[in-house]
């Protein structure tokens, strides 16, 4: 979506914007206040007929058309897309085209990967013959964790297409700092969609349980409603939730770094991601985070070092990491240090939107097709 875009890749846009490129975010239709946000960022949006959930292959059908009629519009060099959709239906639009360059990052596997339903089994079926049907063979795949890298070519979602691993988006490590932080009843932030894949249920429970048993520590949730996506948290649990006393409910928050100076710890238990942003961002904070051993989660956080990893699902195996780090400022204070270190070591956004940079660039020396694909030829001709 363009907010998504906005809050994890507007660097990396203004990057490619500062070397020369023209970057156009292609996306669902947005209000006209997120539309004018783009225009005084110096960025064109773009609206395409894309839904979020479900495979139809009528709206799948017209999803491909719009891709297509905006990159004839735009002549297109280089295609990044960003989620499965737009890796699939905007991979294959481009392929037609004879867009020069194609390239797919695989932003995270969702709930179809992290159980093993009849459900899930149908879609992860149908995701794996979509890529092998329609994602170009000469497109470059972006992968944020080993995990999913593995999974792809060894159940056969690829067919020989180069694959990159870069370690998600990076965060400004002079923005996302730590603080000293005060001694005070401790603060927990819960930072996600509010989708049940993102633990949010697991992390009710367990802070109830800790309440009960007379801990002092109030829980801050902080992320958007997603009323439109599968699993979503419905109004009438949010609004229980919300009377309990030891939650702070913030909502969807601009600026994030704001957020992470001013709690102690983070709980993300997470069914999976591709690599979690929150996680990195916590950690360049300097904050100390319980989240679940899953691809995404464990890939940031070492556990003993900067936190606890814990299964996925598991409401008790929540409660005494958290008991700990609600306990310990000194705790706290060692493991958040820590975090703040490999965070510097791993994560600086400067570093990373190099390695997309090097990309795009490296594909347009080694094509020497700026401005003659396949299409703008025959358009010329």
């Amino acid at each position: 979506t363009s907010g998504f875009f906005w809050t994890h890749r507007l660097y990396m846009a203004e990057q490619a914007k500062a070397r020369g490129f023209r970057v156009v975010v292609l996306a669902p239709p947005v209000d006209e206040t997120e539309f004018q946000r783009y225009r005084r960022a110096g960025f064109e949006h773009r609206a395409i007929e894309i839904a979020r959930h479900g495979i139809n292959p009528i709206a799948d059908w017209r999803t491909i058309r719009s891709f297509k009629k905006q990159m004839i519009d735009l002549h297109v060099d280089i295609f990044h897309g960003f989620t499965v959709k737009c890796n699939i239906y905007g991979g294959y639009a481009a392929a037609q085209l004879g867009v020069p360059t194609i390239i797919a990052t695989i932003t995270g596997m969702g709930i179809p990967f992290a159980n093993d339903s009849r459900k899930s089994r149908f879609i992860r079926w149908a995701i794996r013959g979509l890529y092998r049907k329609y994602l170009p063979k000469r497109a470059t795949v972006i992968f944020q964790n080993t995990t999913d890298k593995e999974f792809f070519e060894s159940e056969g979602y690829l067919q020989g297409q180069k694959t990159v691993l870069i370690p998600g988006n990076g965060i400004d490590l002079d923005r996302f700092v730590p603080v000293e932080r005060p001694v005070r009843v401790p603060r927990i932030l819960f930072p996600a969609r509010l989708v049940f894949e993102k633990g949010i249920r697991e992390t009710m429970a367990a802070c109830e349980k800790l309440y009960d048993e007379g801990e002092k520590f109030e829980l801050w949730i902080c992320g958007r409603n997603e009323d439109d996506a599968s699993g979503h948290v419905p109004p009438e649990l949010r609004e229980k939730w919300k009377a309990l006393p030891f939650v702070q409910w913030l909502g969807f928050q601009d600026g994030m770094h704001k957020v992470y100076q001013n709690v102690d710890l983070v709980c993300l238990p997470s069914y999976r991601e591709g690599l979690s942003q929150s996680l990195i961002e916590a950690a360049g904070s300097g904050l100390p985070c319980v989240t679940t051993d899953v691809p995404g989660c464990r890939d940031v956080i070492i556990d003993g070092e900067m936190g606890c990893l814990v299964p996925a699902q598991s409401t008790d195996e929540l409660v005494e990491p958290l008991r700990s780090l609600i306990q310990s400022q000194d705790l706290r204070e060692q493991l958040g240090c820590r975090a703040r270190e490999i965070a510097v070591e791993r994560y600086d956004r400067q570093k990373i939107v190099a390695m997309y940079l090097n990309l795009y660039i490296s594909a347009i020396e080694d094509t020497h097709t700026l401005g003659t694909s396949r299409l703008f030829k025959k358009r010329a001709s």
